[in-house]
């Protein structure tokens, strides 16, 4: 009754104190979370991010060959998830594609790694971000080199891999297939490509400059198709020289020999990189 009667006689004071508290509360509550912040609690890991924190920060002669394996099958299981952090998948990928222990487990994380660059578009839509796009070329041109040093290692797309964690692991030099598809990973690699000229002016400097990217689409093309020789699956590289054609057809002899010049040029200043590049002592 005596706060009824108070707000009767003022009813502005009364307002203003319930102001007064409600500012009171919000700076309390902003005051806590500052609170917080200024003693460095950390965010509360999930438990897939604990055991990936886990798992890189293992040393490489601890690592199985199931252990890689397991987690391979692990990130290959999260691809198209909603909220998936496409750049640390490779990341990862990349770090299973070092602590790898027989080369044909290498060659399988190589190609696991390809597939998460192409998942680096956004959409179907646009092209691949052309960083991107030159480290998925550098990455087939390795696996393409493992595979004609390693010529006991096939690659089926029909083939289905043992990703148990159990697993020892194939010895080395025997027999081994792996699950892939290079032929599809060339004709993305292609498509990627020339979706990007497609909302390039022809006019800048930007087009021009990928342009030159084209004799990287041949080398691979190239090795590809001596791949599938190797395997005898003549109509894979029935499809292969369809693609290397359309690269070929409109060009005069002038600009052929341009082009292989600059391929010529990429291939050795390549070679040269990788002689300068500082060896690791074990």
């Amino acid at each position: 009754e005596t706060e009824i009667k108070a707000f009767r006689e003022s009813p502005e004071s009364s307002d203003e104190s319930e102001d007064e508290s409600d500012e009171y509360s919000d700076s309390y509550e902003s005051g806590s979370e500052e609170e917080v912040e200024e003693k460095g609690f950390e965010k509360v890991k999930s438990k897939s991010e604990r055991e990936k924190d886990k798992f890189m920060k293992m040393k490489p002669e601890d690592i199985t060959y199931g252990m890689v394996m397991k987690r391979s099958q692990d990130l290959m299981l999260l691809r198209g998830r909603k909220g998936t952090d496409k750049q640390d998948q490779v990341e990862q990928m990349k770090f299973l594609v070092k602590v790898a222990k027989t080369k044909s487990q290498m060659a399988q994380m190589i190609v696991n790694l390809i597939g998460a660059y192409f998942d680096m578009s956004s959409s179907l839509s646009l092209h691949l971000p052309i960083v991107t796009w030159k480290e998925c070329c550098r990455t087939l041109l390795e696996l393409m080199n493992l595979l004609q040093e390693c010529p006991y290692i096939t690659v089926e797309d029909t083939y289905e891999q043992d990703y148990s964690e159990e697993q020892a692991g194939p010895k080395e030099g025997q027999a081994v297939t792996i699950s892939g598809n290079i032929l599809g990973s060339l004709e993305r690699i292609d498509d990627e490509w020339f979706k990007s000229l497609q909302v390039t002016d022809p006019h800048t400097e930007d087009y021009l400059e990928r342009m030159k990217d084209e004799p990287i689409i041949l080398a691979i093309a190239q090795k590809v198709g001596k791949y599938y020789t190797r395997t005898g699956a003549a109509s894979v590289v029935a499809r292969i020289a369809l693609r290397q054609i359309e690269h070929f057809y409109y060009k005069t002899a002038a600009v052929y020999n341009a082009v292989r010049n600059l391929a010529v040029a990429e291939q050795k200043k390549a070679a040269e990189a990788e002689e300068n590049e500082p060896k690791s002592v074990d």
